[in-house]
């Protein structure tokens, strides 16, 4: 399934712009994906939506999160789910995300199983006194063994986190 990733991350920064007023921030990230065995391991370009804490108490806080990926081969993720962030006073953070979604490869050997998966992130970041941040984080993505075929592909990403 070959899909414009302009068009796809055009879309979700559009949408992610028109909620500014509620949103905390979008995350830009680029990195490595890996993929097992026969797949294809290349670029990957990462958008993350996450919004206003919908809980929040001292150093810890959760949010609804969107995530929309796609690899220079083409391969396209996109899922929602829960964010959790730890700050510090130091400004160093703690992230992390788990996003139930649809994952649609273009290269049969990054074939992760089936096409519903779960996005997993953990990563380490520091925020600047201007409200943005940089992080580096590691995803995972896979089905969770809902299907005898679960190769799972994993990435490192370099996260700049805008906020507004």
């Amino acid at each position: 399934m070959k899909v414009s990733v302009l068009r796809c991350l055009s879309a979700l920064w559009m949408a992610s712009v028109a909620a500014g007023a509620s949103a905390q921030e979008v995350a830009i990230g680029l990195g490595a994906a890996d993929y097992p065995d026969a797949g294809t391991d290349g670029a990957i370009l990462s958008l993350d939506y996450i919004h206003t804490p919908f809980f929040q108490r001292s150093l810890f806080s959760l949010s609804i999160a969107a995530n929309l990926s796609s690899t220079s081969e083409s391969d396209i993720y996109i899922g929602a789910g829960i964010a959790a962030r730890w700050q510090w006073p130091s400004r160093w953070f703690v992230e992390t995300s788990v996003m139930p979604g649809a994952h649609f490869e273009n290269e049969p050997g990054n074939d992760i199983g089936t096409t519903f998966n779960f996005r997993s992130l953990i990563g380490v970041g520091y925020s600047f006194r201007s409200g943005n941040s940089l992080s580096l984080a590691l995803t995972h993505k896979s089905n969770a063994s809902i299907d005898d075929v679960n190769p799972g592909a994993d990435a490192v990403l370099l996260r700049y986190h805008s906020t507004f």
